[in-house]
């Protein structure tokens, strides 16, 4: 750090606490004396054996695996197994539990809240010399697998353990980021919550890249540089990287001026196994933020199914924005909204303009799955700055001071 010169040390805070919805169906077979069987829906039924285990105090003898529809990873969690073996064995009898979503929204493990600490040094030609990036976050991973269920998992279940000494997931996309960045220092502090806490759809990535890639642009203008161009100088000989900016660049204008009452942003991320870049495009009115535009480009290898994968990418978008709008509230340790006229996600009506381009690697394949939201909470607090001048420190938007909304292309 001593060699360049320091810029900005400050905080940002990203927490935003949400909800799924799932439907969950578990059906142990009480009728089966040669010990607890269950048959579950959704994710690997082998995430639940340590739960089951553990509650009923016999050893695993199987499960049936039946295939149903994401859940978001909600069904990691092995909450409503305990409820349903409750049931179960009282009963001695085939049991179905289903929880609503108000049961659900109201005693969900949420996302963690997450406070960044991060300084930066630039070169004498304005080039990125060094980052350090400080990270206070309770465990992505703790609640759902308590430590010592899944060896081959430790780095996640077991954050404070050799040889991991910090949660693997709350620094996702920090230790791996996309740019050449000669002297770095990430540290990772492991914070204790009574609140349940757990993953959210992008993982440690989402969180992350939203402090990584605002304060990426605030180094840019601080230097005087082109966000883009900024970024393309810190990618340094990164070809994969470099190709998938030059094409955001493309398929979103970036070489047009934007009009005057336009702001547009941008935001780069490197997560499960593939690039994304994002650009954003909005208008002010007062408090109210409207976004125009989305344009996402994607490397995830060789796009195997261009349908899917699409819509993947485009649902992400709108999962994103989401995430902008609202946040779980707390009154005296208990969830405050129990159904969506609280807790308000984007409707189908408002969602912007989004475009999905994919750029084809000879990279391995990459996940698109949870791909899409990662850079867009970085790219519309980018659009918003360079519209404004004004920074988004805190998510979600409300703390603030502003409304998020999108207008129907």
């Amino acid at each position: 750090m001593e060699r360049g010169r320091q810029l900005l040390e400050l905080g940002r805070g990203t927490a935003r606490h949400l909800s799924r919805e799932p439907e969950v169906g578990l059906l142990p077979d009480a009728q089966d004396r040669r010990g607890p069987r269950g048959r579950v829906h959704g994710d690997r039924a082998g995430a639940h054996r340590a739960v089951r285990a553990s509650f009923s105090g016999a050893r695993h003898h199987g499960a049936d695996e039946l295939h149903r529809p994401p859940g978001f990873g909600r069904r990691l969690l092995g909450d409503f197994i305990k409820q349903a073996l409750i049931v179960a064995k009282a009963v001695d009898a085939p049991v179905k539990l289903i929880w609503s979503r108000e049961e659900d929204m109201t005693h969900d493990a949420y996302r963690p809240g997450m406070l960044h600490e991060v300084s930066g040094a630039l070169d004498p030609s304005g080039k990125l010399l060094a980052l350090r990036h400080r990270v206070v976050s309770p465990s992505h991973m703790l609640y759902i697998w308590p430590r010592g269920s899944f060896p081959d998992l430790k780095d996640w279940t077991e954050p404070v353990a050799p040889p991991a000494q910090y949660d693997t997931m709350a620094v996702e996309g920090l230790l791996a980021m996309p740019y050449e960045v000669p002297n770095q220092l990430i540290s990772q502090h492991s914070l204790a919550l009574d609140i349940p806490v757990s993953v959210w759809r992008t993982t440690g990535h989402g969180p992350n890249n939203f402090v990584l890639e605002s304060f990426i642009d605030e180094l840019a203008a601080d230097a005087g540089a082109d966000a883009f161009a900024f970024r393309r100088a810190a990618l340094g000989r990164n070809a994969r990287a470099l190709r998938l900016l030059d094409t955001l660049a493309e398929k979103a204008d970036w070489s047009r001026r934007a009009p005057a009452d336009i702001g547009r942003g941008g935001a780069l991320a490197a997560a499960f196994g593939g690039l994304i870049g994002c650009a954003a495009e909005l208008r002010v009115s007062g408090s109210e933020i409207h976004i125009q535009r989305i344009v996402e480009v994607v490397d995830c290898g060789r796009t195997l199914d261009p349908g899917i994968a699409s819509s993947n990418i485009a649902g992400g978008i709108v999962w994103g924005l989401s995430g902008m709008r609202t946040a779980m509230r707390f009154d005296n340790g208990r969830a405050a909204y129990s159904n969506f006229d609280g807790f308000e996600p984007l409707h189908l009506w408002e969602t912007p303009a989004s475009e999905v381009h994919f750029v084809q690697s000879d990279a391995p394949l990459g996940g698109t799955g949870e791909l899409g939201p990662v850079p867009v909470h970085a790219a519309v607090g980018n659009a918003l700055f360079a519209l404004t001048g004004k920074r988004v420190r805190a998510l979600p938007l409300s703390r603030s001071g502003y409304s998020l909304h999108a207008d129907r292309a």
